[in-house]
């Protein structure tokens, strides 16, 4: 499965302070390797792959994972403006 939409948004903690991921609207399920081309997520979180149509894979959510580890230290988005069209 691939999730896709991996944000802070998405990311809740449990009445024991276990990390959930919430909101599977944009995953794709029974995945079996090769590339996908669907264009979906938040536009400040798109892996460059997904912006170029390139296709991707299961290795975009580790790129979220990276995306989401840097808006912790810095508190933006690598890649943010408030102008979507820019941001695109």
């Amino acid at each position: 499965m691939i999730f896709r939409d991996l944000k802070p948004e998405n990311i809740v903690f449990d009445e024991f302070g276990h990390v959930k991921v919430t909101d599977f609207g944009l995953s794709k399920d029974g995945f079996e390797g090769g590339l996908t081309k669907s264009f979906c997520g938040s536009y400040a979180y798109l892996a460059p792959e997904m912006v170029e149509k390139k296709g991707h894979d299961v290795s975009l959510d580790w790129y979220l994972v990276g995306v989401l580890l840097y808006e912790m230290l810095t508190g933006t988005p690598p890649y943010y403006h408030q102008n979507r069209d820019i941001l695109l």
